[in-house]
């Protein structure tokens, strides 16, 4: 006999309770019909710092059918252990009907609809040079900031798709969050080129917002800087706010471990500097031309050998800008380390109520060793009567450089080593 559950096997273990509620809105936020109460399944996956997406599948009713046209948004509430909340909504991408003379898409057919979150508008406009030209009227190439990095990331979108942005260009409902200080008081220069990474011409929103997060982040977790756009209230009305966020650290808090059976699978990364000893030129040719070599002296480094390579920074003279290019070009080729981690909920470590999304969680690797890292994505699959399953992946968006965390995660494979070659000698 067939099982009763949507999943089988560990999936089925997973399933918790929570309940759905589905509406369908206009690009002013406007709902359209009633709820669609007769969707079959739903999948949602939310990311730190990157449009979510969804998808949903429905009956296809006439009814179902005239609410879900071309500009249509999706909106998910989730209801979960008292609290209700918007878990993703966004623009309709692509809406798929199947029908057959029997069997799933049989009847009036199936409907599947794929949307993203509201983030996507960002990720669907690139940055004007000049917010307030056309492109033919530019006389640049590179839309640059000098600054505060939150107040950075808030001038973008207001005047490349908010309020202040050119009327065509203007997102529906969309507002900026006011100044908050959440990035602290330093400062970074994103010009023609940048200190993480070679820039291109009318770069996406979400890929230049992503590198004033990196540049601005200031101290803790490199990945702590962030943003979001939600649905939400402002005065009454419906509005779609943009906000640059922190993470919160619940590392205190919230644990994922194998003992606790909330832990799947972790890997850890190490890879190879490919720059241990830059030759920096600066300006001027030939005999006169400015030009020097400053290695690395982190030990950690030096062990992988020696990797040579050309740092050029024209007009650079002083010999303290040809170091710090050097410092830079270090850090951005100097060996690398990456966490990644599979993790599920829990009946009493619940996502949207214990954490959410770029919170920074405790992982424990292995008895004692235990390292804080942020949640990247959550992805939840849920069915109408019988509940949801929930999967993290925690770790690290890209690879991370700092020698000091590097060396504390080879620390703990070695401690690990030496207790499990004790245990083997034991026994």
């Amino acid at each position: 006999m067939s099982s009763p559950l949507p999943v089988t096997g560990p999936a089925a273990a997973r399933l918790l309770r929570a309940d759905y509620t589905v509406l369908v809105t206009d690009p002013q936020l406007t709902v359209l019909g009633d709820p669609l109460h007769e969707w079959s399944r739903l999948q949602a996956t939310l990311r730190w710092k990157e449009p979510g997406s969804g998808q949903i599948v429905l009956p296809a009713h006439n009814y179902i059918r005239d609410q879900l046209m071309p500009g249509c948004r999706i909106v998910v509430i989730r209801h979960v252990l008292g609290r209700s909340s918007v878990l993703l909504a966004g623009p309709m991408e692509q809406r798929l009907r199947e029908r057959a003379d029997d069997g799933e898409h049989g009847g009036v057919g199936t409907l599947t609809v794929s949307f993203a979150d509201d983030t996507a508008h960002l990720a669907a406009r690139v940055a004007y040079p000049d917010p307030t030209k056309l492109p033919k009227n530019q006389t640049s190439d590179y839309w640059t900031y000098s600054g505060n990095p939150e107040q950075g990331m808030l001038t973008l979108v207001d005047t490349q798709a908010g309020p202040g942005a050119l009327a065509a260009r203007r997102v529906p409902k969309l507002q900026v969050a006011p100044f908050s200080g959440i990035a602290g008081t330093g400062t970074i220069a994103l010009g023609p080129t940048s200190d993480v990474a070679p820039r291109e011409r009318l770069e996406r929103l979400t890929d230049v917002l992503r590198r004033m997060c990196t540049l601005g982040v200031g101290t803790g977790h490199p990945d702590s800087l962030g943003f979001r756009v939600r649905q939400t209230q402002i005065n009454g009305a419906d509005t779609l706010l943009f906000e640059p966020v922190r993470s919160r650290n619940l590392a205190g808090d919230v644990h994922f471990s194998f003992a606790m059976g909330n832990l799947r699978y972790y890997s850890f990364e190490l890879g190879a500097p490919t720059l241990t000893h830059p030759i920096v030129g600066g300006q001027g040719e030939g005999v006169d031309r400015f030009i020097d070599e400053f290695p690395t002296t982190d030990p950690a480094q030096l062990a992988w050998g020696r990797w040579e390579g050309y740092v050029a920074r024209a007009g650079a003279s002083p010999r303290a800008q040809l170091q710090a290019a050097a410092t830079e070009a270090l850090q951005e080729a100097g060996q690398s380390g990456r966490l990644a981690s599979s993790a599920a909920d829990t009946v009493d470590q619940r996502f949207g109520v214990h954490y959410s999304v770029g919170d920074l969680v405790s992982l424990e690797l292995d008895i004692g060793e235990t390292v804080s890292a942020p949640v990247q994505t959550v992805s939840l699959q849920a069915w109408p009567t019988a509940g949801e399953v929930v999967g993290t992946t925690i770790g690290d968006q890209s690879a991370r450089y700092e020698s000091a965390w590097i060396r504390e995660m080879r620390l703990m494979d070695q401690r690990v080593g030496t207790l499990e070659r004790y245990a083997l000698t034991a026994v």
